[in-house]
């Protein structure tokens, strides 16, 4: 469920269901952790999807993504009709809905998200949680790091070759000589 719109972005609404479809039984139920109940930013690009969405398909009692009819949607003919056609298009299978949410994690790895953000952003109920679940997405975190380090080495050697030192002790972060 989504809240109203505000100020062309979205806003939560203080109730928050998920919708489960189990034995073709549909069934409204409140957050499986409390940590599932939170706020998280929407790129703008996103925002911009959902509203012109909303605005071609009004939300039926609160959902955002209903059939054609403006029925609840079952989980098995969204997957069927939509989600296995658009795979099918891009990325090919074998895919899950719930790779998506993998895909997010190593999307906003990639582009070096602190693993505090992505905790909040999935719901965890603690960084460990994350850590332990998508750990093995920072393999190759540490390469940049690294490049990271060295760039930062590399400045403090032309700064300590240029100015140097009469002594053998160089500060990383001089002191401001004015500042007391």
């Amino acid at each position: 469920m989504l809240g109203s719109r505000d100020g062309g972005g979205f806003t939560s609404t203080s109730c928050c269901e998920r919708l489960s479809e189990v034995n073709g039984e549909l069934t409204v139920r409140p957050p499986k952790t409390a940590a599932s109940r939170r706020q998280i930013a929407l790129p703008t690009q996103l925002v911009e999807t959902l509203a012109a969405h909303l605005a071609a398909h009004p939300p039926v009692e609160g959902f955002v993504f209903t059939a054609l009819s403006g029925a609840l949607l079952r989980r098995s003919n969204f997957r069927g009709r939509v989600f296995l056609p658009a795979v099918r298009a891009s990325v090919g299978e074998p895919m899950r809905f719930h790779d998506l949410r993998h895909s997010h994690v190593a999307a906003l790895l990639a582009q070096g998200e602190h693993p505090k953000v992505i905790q909040t952003r999935l719901g965890h109920s603690s960084i460990k949680v994350t850590l332990d679940r998508y750990g093995h997405l920072f393999d190759g975190l540490d390469v940049a790091a690294a490049e990271r380090l060295n760039e930062t080495l590399v400045a403090h050697r032309a700064e300590h070759t240029r100015n140097k030192p009469k002594n053998n002790v160089a500060e990383l972060h001089p002191k401001n000589s004015e500042t007391p």
